[in-house]
């Protein structure tokens, strides 16, 4: 209880925008983990923690604490988790146009996804790996799944990513 209202205060920090005092939460809340061994709350401390280097750029810094909580969630069998895990890092390569790499990571959260039949995750990656496509230049391939993105977006009822989908198309 005591590292999850420490997590809750960094995630507060964080969407303050205030990342210095969000890192230092989610440190304090990894290190009652880690004195536990809770593998679910050390990836989700990796998780944050990740996400707080990728606000500030740190993009290294970044994909290794995604890949640390990805490992984990692996050997916790959470799947969402590593689909989520490979999402983030496929962004950060996006991000820094490895389009290539970016693809590889985005096409394995699409595959346990769609093994999942999570719907509103296979709408997120179909986005990115979308918006992958426009960013190379690909536009065909764009075009193709911008049209998947926004039928995956009407089914699920996600307005924002029908109106993204609608917009790229």
């Amino acid at each position: 209880l005591q590292a999850g209202a420490i997590t809750n205060k960094g995630t507060v920090y964080m969407q303050q925008g205030n990342y210095p005092e969000a890192l230092e939460s989610y440190l304090q809340s990894l290190k009652i983990y880690e004195e536990q061994n809770n593998k679910h709350g050390l990836s989700a401390s990796y998780g944050n923690m990740a996400i707080i280097y990728s606000y500030q750029n740190d993009f290294e810094r970044a994909l290794d604490y995604f890949r640390k909580a990805s490992e984990l969630d692996r050997q916790l069998n959470n799947l969402p988790g590593v689909a989520e895990n490979l999402t983030n890092m496929g962004s950060l390569f996006s991000r820094t146009e490895k389009f290539d790499t970016a693809l590889i990571y985005f096409n394995g959260a699409l595959q346990i996804n769609t093994s999942l039949k999570d719907e509103y995750s296979l709408t997120n990656v179909l986005g990115n790996i979308s918006q992958v496509y426009m960013n190379a230049g690909k536009l065909d391939s764009a075009f193709k799944y911008c049209e998947i993105t926004y039928k995956y977006a009407v089914k699920t009822g996600n307005v924002p990513y029908q109106a993204n989908a609608v917009f790229n198309l």
